[in-house]
């Protein structure tokens, strides 16, 4: 068993305190002020307007037509909805259901550990995986993305399948399939990633428990609804089984050759991007785990270490790569190593006076990586390679309003879902954003465009006079 800690409501209270203005400014401060990005985020948010428009909130449609590159269930998408319909259509509705979830998988991770083990190691837990670089930036959670999503509901599944081993409970049980179900309909297939993992604990650990006919009524139940959910949307759109093979082909197959990475491609990042710092500390974590004396903390540590090598090694030996998809395993990297720092803390405290709280220890521990974690989640300075294609989403962001009650014509020859995105963002104030191409420009027009081969086509081949300029985007009014 763990040493009791005698922590005063006081101490409790101050720290409740300090954790939920951390998680503020990590997760939520400034989340709508930069521009939606060109990738997944555009497109789902187009997506969940679509769907919030024409009342179809099973599949996805872009720019008014089904779009059959993707296999993804619609939760996510549902929770964007939600957040448009209590903040409007702007850059951080679609951000908020990512960032919310990113929040609540740190409050969970703290207060299961802390209620069952210690609640210094929750802390500790919860302030390492707030500093996690990978997981607090984009196409994470502070971008409109699904993978803090998807990590919260296998966070879930790893701490109830803790809880299942420990007492056998059936809210155990089914909190473990709620938590399955709910990573399924987040990403796929992907949510059901961890199960193989569980199932070799059961296998190494608790063999008995593979007779509990629960286990096996769970597991079937749950497979019964995700077959339901394939003849429900089969239904909705024709074919949607074949196109989601098709689409798993990625996992067994080049599916894009700019996601063609080498099998250490996660590894290297989780040194340099994703996870550094902490990531030395996951190999001497494992090791004190071998000597740990409480059964029951070493057989958690045994769970979260065991689920997070299978899913590691499958996005590992998956040809598609993409850097986000780690997101998932960084929760249970940050237990490892937040277990780590606990344990030399712990060491630590025993040759200081006893006044001095544990608590003292991490907070002067984690202030700094805490002040650089949160400036580095306000970097929005977008990459040089992809300025090109972002400077437009910038001027619709910080201009758009300039021109309420206008019609507002844009060229791009770029990813085609960031502006949909605009078009939609604006006409909430009356603007008519139109898409078009150089041919289609006539007398009055107002066009604006960002590439310098659309501009000198324009002022080669009409009269223009230029109407406004932001950075590299210009307005132009056709003569």
């Amino acid at each position: 068993m763990i040493k009791a800690e005698n922590i005063t409501n006081k101490t409790k209270y101050t720290v409740y305190f300090l954790l939920a203005a951390v998680l503020y400014f990590i997760f939520f401060h400034r989340l709508g002020t930069y521009p939606i990005r060109t990738w997944d985020e555009s497109v789902y948010a187009v997506y969940s307007y679509e769907m919030l428009e024409s009342g179809n909130y099973l599949v996805p449609h872009l720019n008014g037509q089904i779009d059959y590159l993707n296999d993804k269930p619609p939760l996510f998408f549902w929770s964007q909805i939600v957040s448009i319909k209590l903040f409007g259509y702007n850059e951080f509705s679609v951000r908020f259901p990512s960032a919310i979830f990113g929040a609540l998988t740190v409050l969970m991770l703290f207060r299961l550990i802390a209620k069952r083990f210690s609640f210094y190691l929750g802390l500790s837990v919860a302030l390492g995986l707030t500093c996690t670089a990978g997981f607090v930036t984009f196409h994470s959670a502070r971008t409109g993305d699904m993978d803090t999503m998807l990590a919260f509901g296998l966070t879930g599944t790893v701490l109830s399948f803790a809880s299942y081993l420990k007492e056998q409970k059936n809210k155990d049980l089914i909190l473990y399939f709620a938590f399955l179900l709910f990573s399924f309909f987040t990403k796929s297939i992907v949510g059901l990633f961890l199960l193989p993992a569980h199932l070799l604990v059961l296998l190494i650990a608790k063999r008995e428990l593979l007779k509990d006919f629960r286990l096996w009524i769970g597991i079937t139940l749950s497979f019964g609804i995700i077959a339901l959910y394939f003849i429900v949307r089969g239904k909705y759109e024709p074919g949607y089984f074949s196109h989601f093979t098709f689409y798993l082909g990625k996992f067994k197959g080049n599916f894009n050759d700019s996601h063609d990475k080498p099998w250490d491609f996660y590894l290297n990042n989780l040194f340099y991007e994703r996870f550094p710092v902490f990531i030395l500390t996951v190999i001497p974590s494992a090791v004190l785990v071998f000597f740990e004396k409480s059964p029951e903390l070493k057989q958690f540590l045994f769970v979260s270490g065991t689920s997070a090598l299978v899913f590691f090694i499958i996005i590992c030996i998956s040809p598609t790569k993409c850097y986000w998809y780690d997101v998932p395993v960084l929760p249970l990297l940050a237990i490892l190593a937040g277990y780590f720092i606990w344990k030399i803390l712990t060491m630590m405290q025993v040759h200081v006076e006893n006044r001095i709280a544990l608590s003292t220890l991490l907070i002067a521990l984690f202030v700094p990586a805490i002040y650089y974690a949160a400036k580095r989640s306000y970097n929005n300075v977008i990459p040089q390679t992809e300025r090109r294609l972002e400077i437009l989403h910038e001027f619709l962001m910080n201009k758009g309003n300039e021109f309420n009650g206008q019609k507002l014509k844009v060229i791009t020859n770029d990813y085609i879902s960031p502006m949909l995105f605009y078009k939609n963002k604006l006409k909430q104030n009356n603007t008519e954003l139109t898409i078009c191409n150089t041919s289609e420009l006539q007398s009055g027009d107002k066009v604006v465009t960002g590439n310098d081969s659309v501009k000198a086509i324009i002022v080669k081949n009409y009269s223009v006079e230029i109407s406004a300029i932001y950075k590299q985007a210009t307005v132009y009014i056709i003569k």
